[in-house]
């Protein structure tokens, strides 16, 4: 039987938001046995700043996952330290913040996968609970597909392809910290030059830069002067975000998901459409 697992003490880090550009304060907490992940904001009204993480507080998609409250308070970009939190198996943990967006920090988990090591992490009395897929849920929007199989433990096949400058790419990834470490936790965020215009007109990505995301060219060339970390860096991303967006049901889940030019959106998507039909899975 697993047990739920927290971290060992208080660790803090500081960045920049990738799309408000603010300077935020991070400090992740121990906390016990069923808190779940929490995301408090420091800089509101007292009472009103946390917000626990699960499916139905997602409200907004724009480039990243973000989460709400009650009381209208949001977190952004929660999607990196997600995949963090994931794969190195912390269940219970409270994230202070002191802004509305989760800092970049270089664009990957890696700086969060050092945080957490630095922290340490502490075996509860109490046991894991997990959903196990029973049932195949799919999701279809355009020619973006996702779905969900009954497997025995987490698994993901990603497919993406932004056109003719990127090649098509394709590949399987699983849920453990020993592959996330090796495969995945290195892959940036990225956006194509020609976008970058549009994003600023949306108010978004002010804190954008080649320090904290992949820009490509219309070539389909990095800009970035270390070039990428992974030949296919974009596909791991892609499966990166998809492992933080899935921990937003606040558990692991047990099934294997296949996800066509995937998102945000369609993340929560699939997410959503598997819970609300409590035929589609169990606790385990």
């Amino acid at each position: 039987m697993q047990m739920q697992r927290t971290i060992g003490k208080s660790v803090s880090i500081k960045g920049v938001g990738l799309h408000s550009g603010d300077d935020v304060s991070v400090t992740l907490k121990p906390a016990e046995e069923y808190t779940g992940i929490v995301f408090h904001r420091t800089d509101v009204t007292p009472g009103a700043g946390s917000i626990s993480v699960c499916a139905s507080a997602v409200s907004g998609f724009q480039l990243c996952t973000q989460l709400e409250n009650e009381h209208k308070v949001k977190v952004g970009t929660v999607e990196h330290l997600m995949a963090a939190l994931y794969a190195l198996g912390v269940d219970n943990v409270v994230v202070e913040l002191d802004s509305e967006e989760v800092p970049v920090l270089d664009g990957s988990s890696e700086p969060w996968v050092a945080l957490l090591d630095k922290a340490g992490f502490v075996e509860q009395d109490e046991p894991r609970k997990r959903i196990k897929i029973l049932k195949e849920v799919v999701v279809k929007e355009g020619n973006s597909v996702a779905s969900v199989k009954p497997a025995g433990d987490f698994g993901l096949h990603v497919f993406v392809h932004y056109g003719s400058q990127v090649p098509p790419q394709k590949g399987d990834f699983k849920g453990t910290e020993f592959e996330f470490r090796r495969q995945l936790m290195k892959a940036r965020t990225f956006c194509f030059e020609r976008d970058i215009e549009y994003m600023h007109s949306m108010g978004l990505a002010k804190g954008g830069s080649l320090e904290n995301a992949v820009v490509f060219n219309e070539d389909g060339k990095p800009l970035n002067e270390e070039g990428l970390r992974y030949k296919d860096e974009i596909l791991r991303h892609k499966a990166l975000d998809a492992m933080g967006d899935f921990y937003i049901a606040g558990y692991r889940l047990v099934g294997h998901f296949n996800l066509t030019r995937p998102g945000h959106e369609m993340n929560n998507r699939l997410l959503r459409a598997i819970l609300e039909n409590p035929n589609n899975w169990k606790w385990v």
